[in-house]
C-alpha cells in the first residue's frame, strides 16, 4: 500500500492539492501533511490545508485533524470543502494516523 506522501498530489477540473511536506506540526507538535490548493484552470494559490495525522486528546477534542487557510480573494469557492474529503479519503487507504 502507498504511503500519504507517495500519492504527492491531487488534481481535478477545479482544484490541485500537491503535498508540500510531512513534518511536525509548529504548534501541536504531531505528524502533519501540508497542502497547497491551486486552482486548476487559472493556476493561482488559492491557500492551504493541513492534515494533522495524530490522535491525542488534545487533536481529538480541541485543535481538530483539519486547517484550513484559504485566501481571502479566493474565498466563497468551496475549495476548502471539496478537498477534505480527498485528503481524508488518501489518509484512511494509507493507514497514516498515529497513536500520541
Amino acid at each position: 500500500m502507498r504511503s500519504l506522501c507517495e500519492w504527492g498530489m491531487y488534481k481535478d477540473e477545479i482544484l490541485w492539492l500537491d503535498l508540500l511536506q510531512m513534518a511536525s506540526h509548529p504548534v501541536h507538535k504531531v505528524p502533519t501533511y501540508f497542502f497547497r490548493m491551486t486552482h486548476t484552470a487559472s493556476g493561482s494559490d488559492v491557500g492551504r490545508i493541513n492534515l494533522r495525522a495524530a490522535v491525542d486528546r488534545h487533536i481529538c477534542f480541541h485543535a481538530g485533524h483539519v486547517a484550513y487557510e484559504v485566501h481571502p480573494g479566493s474565498r466563497g469557492h468551496r475549495y476548502a470543502s471539496l478537498s477534505h474529503p480527498v485528503i481524508v479519503f488518501r489518509l484512511v487507504m494509507t493507514n497514516q494516523t498515529q497513536r500520541v
